[in-house]
């Protein structure tokens, strides 16, 4: 019998050498001499995560660099002035931003006057409505945009998206080139990040990648957007080089890992590349916000409506799952383990066809989370509603966030208070989130330096649309690439027990098959960059079948009682039910 294809990082920690990620989604920023050139190429790179290269106007149309998108600056004079660089971005048919005299290009070359402001301004805030909502922001122009005699926008193919209280044009779209009067830049734009991603967002329209690549990947973790895309698969050894090795353009490293990935063996670092779908990212954005639900929507509006799925099917009745909580106690009486976390899992299947992207739409607006996001491979689609991140690192910090506690929302303010508190006083709770705090200190021990790991929060109750839950945060001072730090740590250990590897091969004896993706994680690493979830509150579709598998479990201790451990099951099924439209729950 053939063994799977594995890949092994080598176990050197002080010879492991962080491999440098190069910018792969391209920007260039075309330079009209203006004062503030500067300033929008660092908001450029705070907007995307991609820092542009800076051209001169005067450059000729033929030395034009190619780019995936293309940002036209502010600038002296007016759009019929010979502006070489800039008309030759607005043929290129890539997407286009362009800023104040750039706004004004894109609207002349779409037909529209570009004349002397009837209300000019410079050095001046302004509230201006972009999008159906109010910022405040700063402009400099002499000039502004107006229809011509006779003609709508509309005709010219102009979509106006903002405008000033005084009625000036503001901001506007023609296609992919997307125009924004305003400067985002000054000091005086609050929000100037956000507003320039969202234009960056509707001109280069990276939900688009989900189309034209095999490898897709929507992450929106807490608060920040990551959208990637690529043609071949990875391991996370391309993302770490031995001492002295020869690399060429090495890319991001995206996508998941399944919870059986290292064999079931705590803290290896020999990875089974058929139970992981990872990819090199050769677009990848990070945005400092989180994609609007209802323009992102397939149809330009509204929410997206999932796909029709059948009634879910538990795996396992009450009675089987009670019985296994039974048997892991026992286990627990005789000495094998502390805390043992027993899940189960519910299938359904798609009817139809499954369109990835609106799928995941409907996820996130029925069941919003803080760790979410969506993967889309040849073979499998991760939708993903976690509240949970296993590890990240970031300026050599290297983090847990386990969770451990779970309580269903209340009906009513006052018994959702009453759930909330009695999760907070909860001995059983407390203990276990207390164990799982032990365990990951012990892991991120292995990948940190000594005496630097710290608790800054343990045991605190967090309020999500749909549950109560206990989270705790493990940080330390890290001394190995983070891929390394991410192996030497898996699996999570709020999805397993305590002692780990102990706890892992009695769960595989009581669950009875594995788990797959639920309960492994979901992320990338970049460089010295790493942030990945816990695959919890996911729905894991077989793409050649069809199948969508959903986990869920709980920690069990000596102090669980078997039918609480069923009923925490089912609140933990809700997302599923709710995705499915199943009606009830789940009772086995």
């Amino acid at each position: 019998m053939q063994s799977s294809p594995r890949t092994t990082i080598p176990p050197r920690t002080l010879q492991h050498q962080l491999v440098n990620f190069p910018c792969v989604t391209r920007i260039v920023l075309i330079d009209n001499h203006d004062s503030f050139t500067h300033l929008l190429a660092d908001l450029v790179d705070t907007a995307t995560g991609c820092t542009p290269e800076i051209i001169d106007r005067d450059t000729p149309a033929h030395l034009l660099p190619a780019a995936d998108c293309y940002v036209i600056s502010p600038g002296p004079g007016h759009p019929a002035d010979e502006l070489p660089a800039a008309r030759a971005a607005l043929a290129s048919g890539r997407p286009v931003v362009g800023v104040c005299l750039g706004h004004q290009l894109i609207a002349y070359e779409a037909g529209a006057v570009v004349d002397v402001a009837a209300h000019p301004m410079h050095g001046q805030t302004s509230p201006i409505t972009y999008r159906g909502r109010d910022y405040q922001v700063t402009r400099y122009h002499s000039l502004a945009v107006t229809a011509p005699p006779e003609r709508s926008f509309a005709e010219l193919g102009v979509e106006i998206l903002g405008r000033a209280a005084d009625g000036t044009i503001m901001a506007l779209r023609r296609g992919n080139q997307v125009g924004l009067q305003f400067h985002p830049e000054s000091f005086g734009t609050i929000g100037g990040a956000e507003l320039l991603a969202d234009a960056i967002v509707l001109a280069m329209d990276p939900l688009g990648w989900a189309r034209d690549y095999p490898f897709f990947a929507w992450l929106e973790f807490e608060g920040t957007t990551r959208l990637a895309a690529g043609h071949e698969p990875a391991t996370l050894a391309d993302t770490v080089a031995p001492a002295g090795g020869e690399h060429g353009d090495p890319l991001p490293v995206v996508g998941a890992m399944q919870y059986e990935a290292t064999g079931l063996v705590d803290g290896s670092e020999d990875v089974d590349a058929e139970r992981t779908a990872l990819f090199h990212a050769e677009q990848f954005l990070t945005l400092p916000l989180l994609l609007p639900r209802a323009d992102t929507a397939p149809d330009g509006g509204g929410q997206a409506v999932g796909p029709r799925m059948t009634p879910p099917q538990l795996a396992c009745t009450r009675e089987e799952y009670e019985d296994a909580v039974r048997r892991a106690q026992d286990f627990i009486r005789h000495g094998h383990s502390y805390e043992l976390c027993l899940t189960t899992r519910a299938t359904s299947q798609v009817v139809g066809e499954l369109d990835p992207v609106a799928a995941y739409q409907a996820l996130r607006a029925q069941t919003p989370a803080p760790m979410a996001g969506l993967l889309i491979t040849p073979e499998v689609v991760i939708l993903s509603a976690s509240p949970e991140r296993f590890v990240d690192a970031h300026d050599g910090v290297l983090r847990a966030q386990p969770i451990k506690g779970t309580r269903p929302r209340g009906a009513t303010p006052a018994e959702d208070a009453a759930l909330r508190e009695e999760l907070a006083h909860s001995t059983k709770d407390h203990a276990e989130n207390l164990m799982i705090v032990d365990v990951l200190r012990n892991d991120l021990h292995r990948s940190c330096a000594q005496h630097s790991i710290t608790v800054p929060e343990q045991a605190a109750v967090y309020s999500y649309p749909r549950v109560h839950q206990m989270v705790s945060t493990i940080r330390g001072q890290l001394t190995c690439p983070p891929a390394v730090a991410l192996l030497r740590a898996f699996p999570g250990g709020s999805m397993t027990g305590a002692p780990k590897q102990r706890s892992m091969e009695i769960l595989h004896e009581l669950e009875g098959a594995p788990r797959g993706f639920y309960s492994g994680v979901m992320g990338y690493v970049a460089g010295s960059d790493m942030d990945v979830n816990m695959l919890i509150r996911t729905i894991v579709i077989d793409r050649a079948t069809g199948v969508a598998t959903y986990g869920a479990g709980g920690a069990v201790t000596r102090l669980s009682d078997p039918a609480e451990e069923f009923a925490e099951v089912l609140v933990k099924m809700q997302p599923f039910m709710v995705f499915c439209g199943a009606r009830g729950t789940l009772d086995g």
